[in-house]
Protein backbone atom coordinates (compact mmCIF):
# COMPACT_ATOMS: atom_id res chain seq x y z
CA UNK A 1 0.00 0.00 0.00
CA UNK A 2 1.52 3.30 -1.10
CA UNK A 3 0.19 4.99 2.05
CA UNK A 4 2.93 3.11 3.90
CA UNK A 5 5.48 5.00 1.83
CA UNK A 6 4.46 8.20 3.46
CA UNK A 7 6.66 8.00 6.41
CA UNK A 8 6.32 11.12 8.46
CA UNK A 9 8.93 10.92 11.17
CA UNK A 10 11.47 12.98 13.06
CA UNK A 11 15.21 13.22 12.84
CA UNK A 12 17.38 12.50 15.83
CA UNK A 13 18.75 16.02 15.53
CA UNK A 14 15.27 17.49 15.93
CA UNK A 15 14.85 15.67 19.21
CA UNK A 16 18.13 17.07 20.49
CA UNK A 17 17.18 20.64 19.60
CA UNK A 18 13.92 20.70 21.53
CA UNK A 19 10.33 20.02 20.68
CA UNK A 20 9.97 20.12 16.89
CA UNK A 21 6.78 21.41 15.30
CA UNK A 22 4.39 19.08 13.52
CA UNK A 23 5.37 20.87 10.30
CA UNK A 24 9.06 20.07 10.78
CA UNK A 25 8.22 16.46 11.67
CA UNK A 26 6.17 16.14 8.50
CA UNK A 27 8.91 17.67 6.34
CA UNK A 28 11.53 15.42 7.88
CA UNK A 29 9.50 12.34 6.97
CA UNK A 30 8.82 13.63 3.47
CA UNK A 31 12.53 14.31 3.01
CA UNK A 32 13.38 10.70 3.81
CA UNK A 33 10.66 9.33 1.52
CA UNK A 34 11.78 11.46 -1.41
CA UNK A 35 15.47 10.78 -0.92
CA UNK A 36 14.97 7.01 -0.57
CA UNK A 37 12.53 6.76 -3.50
CA UNK A 38 14.97 8.48 -5.84
CA UNK A 39 17.91 6.53 -4.42
CA UNK A 40 16.26 3.12 -4.55
CA UNK A 41 13.90 3.01 -7.51
CA UNK A 42 15.34 1.78 -10.80
CA UNK A 43 15.56 4.41 -13.56
CA UNK A 44 12.79 2.65 -15.51
CA UNK A 45 10.42 3.22 -12.58
CA UNK A 46 11.54 6.84 -12.09
CA UNK A 47 10.85 7.47 -15.78
CA UNK A 48 7.28 6.14 -15.53
CA UNK A 49 4.26 8.43 -15.61
CA UNK A 50 2.93 6.84 -12.42
CA UNK A 51 6.13 7.53 -10.46
CA UNK A 52 6.35 11.10 -11.76
CA UNK A 53 2.72 11.74 -10.77
CA UNK A 54 3.42 10.50 -7.25
CA UNK A 55 6.98 11.73 -6.64
CA UNK A 56 7.83 14.25 -9.36
CA UNK A 57 10.95 14.32 -11.50
CA UNK A 58 13.62 15.08 -8.87
CA UNK A 59 14.18 14.90 -5.13
CA UNK A 60 13.45 18.63 -4.79
CA UNK A 61 10.32 18.36 -6.94
CA UNK A 62 9.22 15.44 -4.77
CA UNK A 63 9.73 17.39 -1.56
CA UNK A 64 7.79 20.39 -2.85
CA UNK A 65 4.88 18.20 -3.93
CA UNK A 66 4.77 16.06 -0.81
CA UNK A 67 5.12 19.03 1.56
CA UNK A 68 1.87 20.22 -0.04
CA UNK A 69 0.21 16.78 0.09
CA UNK A 70 2.14 14.04 1.90
CA UNK A 71 -0.41 11.42 0.81
CA UNK A 72 -0.09 12.11 -2.93
CA UNK A 73 1.76 8.80 -3.62
CA UNK A 74 -1.18 6.95 -2.05
CA UNK A 75 -3.63 8.78 -4.32
CA UNK A 76 -5.14 10.45 -1.27
CA UNK A 77 -5.39 13.99 0.04
CA UNK A 78 -3.55 14.69 3.27
CA UNK A 79 -2.94 17.87 5.19
CA UNK A 80 -0.03 19.94 3.93
CA UNK A 81 2.99 19.94 6.25
CA UNK A 82 2.59 23.70 6.75
CA UNK A 83 -1.01 23.19 7.93
CA UNK A 84 -0.24 20.61 10.63
CA UNK A 85 -0.75 22.06 14.11
CA UNK A 86 -1.58 19.02 16.28
CA UNK A 87 -0.33 15.48 16.84
CA UNK A 88 -3.78 14.22 15.81
CA UNK A 89 -3.40 15.89 12.41
CA UNK A 90 0.11 14.48 12.02
CA UNK A 91 -1.08 10.99 12.94
CA UNK A 92 -4.06 11.28 10.58
CA UNK A 93 -1.58 11.75 7.72
CA UNK A 94 0.13 8.58 8.99
CA UNK A 95 -3.14 6.66 8.76
CA UNK A 96 -3.96 6.69 12.49
CA UNK A 97 -6.77 9.28 12.78
CA UNK A 98 -7.77 8.16 16.27
CA UNK A 99 -4.33 8.84 17.75
CA UNK A 100 -3.84 11.93 19.87
CA UNK A 101 -0.10 11.82 20.57
CA UNK A 102 3.05 11.42 18.49
CA UNK A 103 6.03 9.68 20.07
CA UNK A 104 9.25 11.46 19.04
CA UNK A 105 11.52 8.66 20.23
CA UNK A 106 9.61 6.00 18.28
CA UNK A 107 9.60 8.28 15.23
CA UNK A 108 13.36 8.75 15.41
CA UNK A 109 13.82 4.99 15.80
CA UNK A 110 11.53 4.40 12.80
CA UNK A 111 13.44 6.86 10.65
CA UNK A 112 16.76 5.30 11.68
CA UNK A 113 15.46 1.79 10.96
CA UNK A 114 14.27 2.81 7.51
CA UNK A 115 17.53 4.62 6.76
CA UNK A 116 19.45 1.41 7.49
CA UNK A 117 17.38 -0.72 5.11
CA UNK A 118 19.05 -1.70 1.87
CA UNK A 119 17.11 -0.52 -1.17
CA UNK A 120 15.41 -3.86 -1.89
CA UNK A 121 14.18 -4.11 1.70
CA UNK A 122 13.14 -0.44 1.75
CA UNK A 123 11.08 -0.81 -1.42
CA UNK A 124 9.50 -4.04 -0.14
CA UNK A 125 8.37 -2.37 3.09
CA UNK A 126 6.91 0.76 1.47
CA UNK A 127 4.59 -1.46 -0.54
CA UNK A 128 3.91 -4.47 1.70
CA UNK A 129 0.88 -5.60 -0.32
CA UNK A 130 3.02 -6.01 -3.45
CA UNK A 131 5.07 -8.97 -4.57
CA UNK A 132 7.81 -9.69 -2.03
CA UNK A 133 6.40 -7.06 0.29
CA UNK A 134 7.19 -6.92 3.95
CA UNK A 135 5.75 -4.79 6.73
CA UNK A 136 7.53 -1.61 7.82
CA UNK A 137 9.81 -1.85 10.87
CA UNK A 138 7.61 -2.56 13.91
CA UNK A 139 8.64 0.65 15.67
CA UNK A 140 7.06 2.62 12.82
CA UNK A 141 3.65 1.35 13.90
CA UNK A 142 4.28 2.78 17.41
CA UNK A 143 4.74 6.46 16.49
CA UNK A 144 1.10 7.41 17.05
CA UNK A 145 -0.98 6.55 20.11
Amino acid sequence: MRLQSIVLSVTSAAILTGCPSQESLCKSGVDQVCEREFECQPQQVKDSTLFKAAFGTSVEDCKTGLYANPLRPAGAQGLACADLKTDTQLCTNLGVPTATSFDLTKAADCKDARAKLECAAYLAQVNPSGTGGQPPPAVCQERCK
